[in-house]
C-alpha cells in the first residue's frame, strides 16, 4: 500500500451497523393519527408508536441498519510507529480507525470488498440464527404458555372491563348535579 498523508483521499468499504431515520409508518410523518369512533366521531390522537417515553411523536422511528457501501473519504490522521521491521502506519477518518485492508484507490475495488464483507455478514448472521432456534426450545415453549397465560388474564379483563362500561352507559344522568365530572 502507499504511504498516505492527512488529506490524501482513498476509497473507504465502509462496512457495520448504523442508527437510521425512517418515517413513522404509523403516522407517515404527522406525529398524530385519527381514531374513528363505533359511532362515526373523529379523535385526533398523538402518534405513540414514534414517541418515546415521555418524549412527544417525532414523525419518524430510529434503527440499527447494517450497511456496506464504498466512501471517498479524506485521511484525517496518520500514526507512525517505528519497528524493526520498518514503519508501521495507522490511519483515522473521523473517529475510525482504518486497516489496509479496507482502504482502496478505486471505487471499484471498494464496492467489491463491501460485497465480499456483506456476504461473509449474512452468513454470520445465517448461522447466529440456527444456533438460536436450536439452542432455545425451552425458551420457546415456556413463551407459549407465558403468552397463552396472558391471553385468557386479558380475556378475563376485557369482560371486566365491557360488562362495567355496559353498566356507565346505562346509569342516568343527573340533572342536578350542577356540574360536569
Amino acid at each position: 500500500m502507499r504511504v498516505l498523508n492527512v488529506g490524501d483521499k482513498i476509497w473507504w468499504a465502509r462496512c457495520g451497523v448504523e442508527l437510521v431515520q425512517e418515517k413513522c409508518t404509523v403516522c407517515y410523518g404527522n406525529r398524530e393519527v385519527t381514531l374513528i369512533l363505533g359511532n362515526g366521531e373523529r379523535v385526533t390522537l398523538p402518534c405513540e408508536y414514534c414517541a418515546c417515553g415521555y418524549e412527544a411523536p417525532k414523525g419518524y422511528t430510529t434503527r440499527y441498519k447494517y450497511i456496506a457501501e464504498p466512501q471517498y473519504v479524506a485521511i484525517t490522521g496518520v500514526r507512525v510507529n517505528q519497528t524493526c521491521k520498518g514503519d508501521e502506519r495507522e490511519y483515522t477518518v473521523g473517529h475510525y480507525n482504518l486497516s489496509e485492508d479496507v482502504m482502496f484507490d478505486t471505487q471499484k475495488e471498494a464496492t467489491e470488498k463491501c460485497a465480499e464483507i456483506a456476504v461473509a455478514h449474512d452468513k454470520e448472521e445465517q448461522r447466529r440464527a440456527g444456533c438460536t432456534k436450536a439452542n432455545k426450545t425451552k425458551h420457546f415453549s415456556w413463551s407459549a404458555g407465558y403468552h397463552r397465560k396472558n391471553i385468557k388474564d386479558l380475556q378475563r379483563q376485557i369482560q371486566y372491563h365491557e360488562a362495567n362500561a355496559r353498566l356507565c352507559e346505562n346509569k342516568p344522568t343527573s340533572s342536578t348535579s350542577g356540574g360536569s365530572v
